[in-house]
């Protein structure tokens, strides 16, 4: 029993080890991850589980370490290319950028940017239609400019009619220019003169405008102009004759005339023409890269590729070939790049002749085997991509010469078996790709021995077995990449060092299945990437400790505020338009008798036409919120007639100038065009200084009322309707007239407001009274509201309650009395009706044994950022109901050893942030029902390992780091 005994110091090492590497792995993709990292500590038996989503687990235990991986998409590589590379969108992290794209603009005026360090502006996805001239004088160390898809207008009228730039380098005008644009109609319209062209620019795209001409001096516009990106037009010869001479690389895909090679530029270096056609052909001395990717017409072209002999990167992929001349090739002395994927080659003969090359995809043929002549002489090729063809068989001296092969994808072909000696020279090769074939087993891919092997991809093939010894005989760095465990069968071994199990949810991995535990010497785990949860249980018991807490702790205080529907609830039908730059709403915009809400939220909406709902006859919520373009009551209420509708959000459209004596006749409502089942309306935070005295006839049904942020004086506060049963009138600007308030009111929220004045509410449930001035009146005289249930008297600075306001107050059940000063809080002796209180961040010292005496149906007490040095033994004695308790943020350094005696209900409870130096220290052996312990940031620097075997078997200890702690077993 004692070899598996695990002692605190190897925990914590293997806990840091743990933690160490999920800090290494983790990047921003998992910044807003929450991770639960838990270990559990138990004796006698040996078993290993690893719960949700552990990535790899390594345990070594021996002079290898073989690996197993059922998550092969992390690291399985696309060995095909293209040699395409997109103009610059202005969005290098190196420069200082303003970021503008797709944010609505339509005009850009004079110096809108006025900085000597910003380098590159993105304005892509506008809908601009006017640029100033001096727009960009501002900038003028400007490198990178970028207008693509501004579709509204031609661009190029008011952008280069008198633009000047000395610094512009990159100049981005694709998708903006008028198909129309014709150089003899609209040249004297924005000839350019010597002072106005752009001297520096060398990459200019004006692709995808469907130009059918081009400006004749586009040279002296343009005088350094390398890189010219003019794809998806219908530039015929005359135009592409006016291509620059200074151009090196050239776009010119998918042009709807057919290319006229000996009217471009002789001296181009990278020529673009995929998916042309290519029938014709001429002599660039020059040229290094050629990309005729899904070509009409290209036979000649590849016949008499040999007079290219400077070609180093060549793409003729998708060109429907089944047969090449080694004569195209034989001078191509100098290609190193060559993608000749999804074509129909049976045959590759030709490749004899290309010895420097050094990446090379022949992907998605029709070869059927590869010959020991093949590529005998491509002793430079470091990655070779086969995938996708017919193979059956491979010569076991197919890749003899490869000594520099460092990446091989055979998949999807039909391989079953591989010769034993194929692999000997491939001295280089770290990848090796052989999924989606028919293999049966390891064994049959005869990789043995090649110690250099990082990747074996094996997932997706036939076997349905996995022997342990196969995998032994593997290289000791290579990783073994399978699609899932679920077919697998592992037999027993003493030697298997690594396992990743990514992507399964629940595997149990028992001793004597995998694990032989007399070879179990020494170990180290190692967990990569993202951690949910490792539980190593050898043991009665099973405490937990948790490096991150956050995940579980709670807040106990709370407040009442139910905000008004945003009509986002998933159980509806919804129709989400917001903030989509909306105007106007028009008559039947939606049709559907099954949609029941509508979230216009966040829009510019200025006119709604009279039938915009008509055909949401169903329509149960409306969300107006936020739309400050227009007075909404002007257009909405006019004639608005709605049947169904019980929710309108109409908060923060209301002109703050409405006044019913001037606005009234405009709005008047006929008694066919109110809105009778409306319940809840919210018109907050218009700054309204009056109201329709006509709202009770307008909403005959209205129970919640939302006029919080206005400036209603008394003569409009006793407008609002007898139905109103919740009112939220927080932060209005004149007192409130309790006296005009509807006296059946049940829940009342008058926060951040002066409450001198006092009246009676028989029927008031809730009273929330947050930030108030003026509260004294109201605290000495609570106890006239005796059916008080939900109580809030927060953030208002008082210092002392007297028990006389309280006595009468036999129903409440909530009470938050946060961020007060409080030294006292003896009143509570009368709340015996209490489930949740909340005192925190007041000025409590300590607790006696007579404060919560009687109050024996608390379930949540928040005692959080008092000033509490001592706790009675016997303050929660009466307690038996509490099941969370926060002391947090206090000043304790123990606790007595029978202050928890009758917490028997207790499930959480947090004393983080106090000055504890030990978890004996707190006193909580014992209760077996608690869940979660928060102690981090207190003072203890060691645990000891009897301290946590002492503690209650359910319960996770949640810690905020090991860094600084030390192990005593």
């Amino acid at each position: 029993m004692k070899k598996f005994k695990l002692k605190c110091n190897r925990i914590l090492s293997f806990v840091q080890s743990i933690k160490g590497s999920i800090q290494s792995k983790i990047y921003n993709p998992f910044k807003k991850t929450q991770l639960t990292f838990i270990v559990f500590i138990m004796r006698l038996s040996s078993t290993f589980i690893i719960h949700v989503a552990v990535i790899s687990v390594v345990i070594i235990h021996g002079t290898f370490a073989t690996t197993i991986s059922f998550w092969p998409e992390k690291f399985e590589e696309d060995l095909s290319f293209n040699f395409i590379e997109s103009m610059d969108k202005c969005d290098n992290p190196e420069h200082e950028i303003v970021k503008l794209a797709n944010m609505g603009l339509r005009v850009v005026r004079d110096n809108f940017v006025e900085s000597v360090n910003v380098r590159s502006i993105n304005l892509e996805d506008n809908d601009i239609v006017d640029i100033f001239p001096d727009a960009f004088k501002g900038v003028p160390n400007l490198y990178c400019l970028n207008f693509r898809r501004n579709y509204q207008s031609n661009i190029i009228n008011s952008f280069l009619k008198s633009f000047n730039h000395s610094s512009l380098t990159k100049l981005n005008l694709a998708g903006t220019i008028s198909p129309y644009f014709d150089s003899n109609s609209q040249h004297d319209d924005r000839r350019i003169s010597s002072k106005s062209v752009l001297p520096n620019v060398t990459h200019l795209d004006i692709s995808g405008n469907n130009l059918v001409s081009l400006p004749k001096d586009l040279e002296s516009l343009f005088p350094r102009l390398t890189h010219l990106y003019l794809s998806d037009n219908k530039l015929d010869y005359n135009y592409q004759r006016i291509i620059p001479a200074t151009v090196k690389v050239l776009y010119f895909e998918r042009n709807s005339h057919s290319i006229s090679w000996s009217d471009l530029p002789r001296n181009i270096s990278a020529l673009f023409l995929n998916e042309n056609s290519v029938y014709n052909i001429y002599d660039f001395p020059n040229l290094r890269l050629l990309s005729v990717r899904k070509c009409k017409d290209i036979d000649t072209l590849i016949y008499k590729l040999g007079q290219y002999k400077n070609l180093v990167d060549l793409d003729i992929s998708s060109n429907n070939i089944n047969y090449i001349s080694g004569q195209g090739f034989n001078s191509l002395k100098f290609l190193r790049r060559f993608s000749i994927d999804k074509n129909a080659l049976s045959s590759v003969s030709f490749l004899i002749h290309l010895s420097s090359l050094t990446d090379l995809s022949i992907s998605y043929n029709e070869l059927t085997n590869i010959t020991s002549d093949i590529f005998s002489n491509l002793r430079n090729l470091k990655r070779l991509n086969l995938r996708g063809n017919r193979m059956t068989t491979i010569s076991k001296n197919a890749f003899m010469n490869l000594r520099m092969l460092e990446k091989l994808d055979l998949a999807e072909n039909k391989l079953s078996t591989l010769p034993v000696t194929w692999m000997n020279t491939l001295i280089g090769l770290r990848y090796l790709n052989l999924k989606s074939n028919l293999f049966t087993s390891i064994d049959s891919m005869s990789i043995y021995g090649y110690s250099n092997l990082n990747h074996l991809f094996a997932q997706n093939n036939s076997f349905m077995q996995i022997e342990m010894e196969s995998l032994e005989k593997l290289p000791s760095t290579v990783t073994v990449h399978l699609s899932s465990i679920n077919n697998f069968t592992f037999s027993q071994s003493s030697s298997l060092s690594v396992l990743s199990t990514a992507h399964n949810e629940i595997w149990e991995i028992g001793s004597d299945e995998i694990i032989n535990a007399h070879a179990l010497k020494k170990f180290t785990f190692i967990i990569h990437v993202a951690v949910i949860s490792v539980v190593i249980i050898h043991g009665t018991f099973a405490t937990t400790i948790s490096f991150w807490p956050e995940k579980f702790e709670e807040d106990l205080s709370f407040n009442f505020i139910e905000p008004m529907d945003k009509c986002d609830n998933p159980e509806h039908e919804i129709v989400k338009l917001a903030n989509m730059g909306l105007r106007v709403v028009r008559d039947n915009f939606v049709e559907s008798v099954n949609v029941r809400s509508i979230n216009l939220e966040d829009n510019d909406i200025v006119d709604i036409f009279p039938d915009a709902f008509k055909g949401v006859p169903n329509l149960y919520c409306l969300n107006f919120r936020r739309n400050y373009q227009s007075n909404i009551i002007n257009s909405f209420l006019k004639s608005f007639n709605h049947s169904s509708l019980t929710k309108l959000n109409l908060a923060g459209t209301i002109s703050p100038y409405f006044d019913s004596n001037s606005q009234h006749d405009d709005r008047r409502i006929s008694s066919k065009s109110v809105l009778p089942n409306v319940t809840h309306l919210d018109i907050s935070g218009n700054n309204l200084v009056s109201l329709p005295k006509d709202l009770e006839s307008l909403f005959p049904r209205l129970t919640h009322l939302y006029l919080s942020d206005n400036k209603l004086d008394y003569n409009y506060q006793r407008i609002i309707p007898a139905t109103v049963k919740v009112l939220y009138f927080e932060r209005n600007s004149h007192s409130i007239s309790w006296s005009d308030l509807p006296r059946n009111i049940s829940a009342l929220f008058l926060n951040e407001n002066s409450v001198y004045n006092i009246y009676d509410f028989p029927n008031l449930r809730l009273l929330s009274v947050r930030k108030c001035k003026d509260i004294d009146t109201l605290i000495y005289k609570l106890g006239q509201y005796k059916n008080l249930v939900d109580l809030d008297i927060s953030s208002n600075n008082i210092n002392y309650i007297s028990g006389q306001s309280f006595n009468s107050l036999k129903f409440l059940r909530r009470f938050s009395i946060d961020k007060n000063a409080l030294s006292s809080v003896s009143f509570l002796i009368h709340l015996s009706s209490l489930t949740d209180l909340s005192i925190s961040y007041n000025e409590l010292t300590n607790i006696t044994s007579d404060i919560f005496s009687n109050l024996r149906n608390l379930k949540r007490l928040n005692l959080r950022g008092n000033r509490m040095t001592t706790i009675s033994k016997n303050a929660f004695m009466n307690l038996r109901m509490l099941e969370k308790l926060d002391l947090a943020e206090n000043k304790l350094s123990t606790l007595p050893v029978t202050w928890m005696n009758t917490l028997i209900g207790l499930r959480y409870l947090n004393l983080k942030s106090n000055l504890f130096t030990s978890i004996d220290s707190m006193s909580i052996y014992g209760y077996s029902n608690l869940n979660h312990l928060f102690a981090q940031n207190n003072s203890f620097m060691q645990i000891e390992m009897e301290s946590l075997e002492k503690l209650p078997s359910t319960v996770t200890v949640h810690l905020s780091s090991i860094n600084n702690f030390t192990c005593i077993t």
